[in-house]
């Protein structure tokens, strides 16, 4: 009889151990992308991110950043774990991130995160005001809010400047091209209405003669450009790339009826600097009023002189 009693309470012991195992494995996770603590050690698979991670003074919460962030120089110092396509996951599991920061959509990563218990947020830069509301929600993040509505205090200021200074100049119309076929005309890429790059010609004292397409990035054909005649062209190209990398203005000479081929309004602009819709917006509004409004700006510098 007292083996029995002794057998009950065993099982019951080990009944009692199984349930709250059980429990305690059902417990609902906390959503990762609702933690409260701010983080110390931040992964950035973004250049614009990472440009505003620096501009709040939170750099030395960086562990790692993407390939592709090399603004400012410090970022040379920072481990590079690959970009959005290509994340190195064996990497960026033995650096234990607290947070993990992503552009636009990045589903490998997300998914990464949530199986590994890494909170994420995933930004956007689409637009100006985006990238106002991004820097915001990054300084609450980073817990610097302060520093963040400086930020955006800062770079408005900056836009409004430029946009004063272009309120009596006569709109141009521009072509962005934002890629085509080295050597050719072939394969030309524009960007469309809802997209940061038009934000931007407009402040620069410029409209961009597609601003009337549905596509943030569509491919335009050599008759449709010709048929809008734009008075400027203005190419990106990289200066980390080298010299050799810049588009040759020559390519364009084919369209030999364009206003911009025929008074050479054909240009070249920072893609580093334009391209990254972070911090530096209001540096690349003013490159980009400098090429289409150089009349008003080397008066400025005469006057200056």
């Amino acid at each position: 009889m007292k083996k029995y009693y002794i057998l009950l309470l065993v099982i019951f012991l080990c009944l009692c151990v199984y349930i709250i195992d059980s429990l305690i494995s059902q417990k609902p996770q906390q959503s990762y992308a609702e933690h409260n603590a701010i983080p110390r050690r931040v992964i950035s698979i973004s250049p614009a991110t990472t440009e505003v991670i620096f501009e709040l003074g939170c750099q030395e919460k960086l562990i790692a950043i993407s390939d592709f962030c090399n603004y400012p120089a410090q970022t040379e110092q920072i481990m590079k774990i690959g970009g959005s396509i290509n994340p190195n996951f064996e990497r960026i599991s033995f650096l234990e991130p607290d947070l993990i920061i992503v552009h636009g959509r990045c589903d490998d990563i997300i998914d990464f995160c949530n199986k590994k218990h890494i909170e994420f947020i995933s930004v956007n830069f689409k637009s100006i005001d985006g990238i106002y509301e991004d820097i915001t929600q990054l300084g609450a993040k980073l817990g610097c809010p302060d520093a963040a509505e400086k930020l955006c205090g800062r770079i408005r200021g900056d836009l409004e400047d430029i946009k004063n200074k272009l309120s009596s100049a006569k709109r141009k119309k521009v072509f962005f091209s934002l890629y085509r076929t080295p050597g050719s005309l072939a394969g030309i890429t524009t960007a469309g209405p809802k997209t940061f790059l038009t934000e931007l010609i407009n402040i620069a004292g410029g409209t961009n003669i597609f601003n009337d397409v549905q596509q943030d990035y569509p491919v335009i054909s050599k008759e449709a450009l010709v048929k809008r005649q734009p008075d400027i062209i203005i190419e990106t190209y990289s200066y980390s790339a080298g010299k050799k990398d810049i588009p040759a203005s020559e390519d364009f000479k084919e369209l030999g009826k364009l206003n911009a081929v025929i008074n050479n309004n054909i240009y070249t602009v920072n893609a580093d600097l334009l391209l990254k819709p972070g911090p530096r917006i209001s540096q690349a509004a003013l490159a980009l009023a400098k090429v289409i409004h150089p009349e008003i700006f080397d008066e400025e510098l005469s006057a200056e002189n």
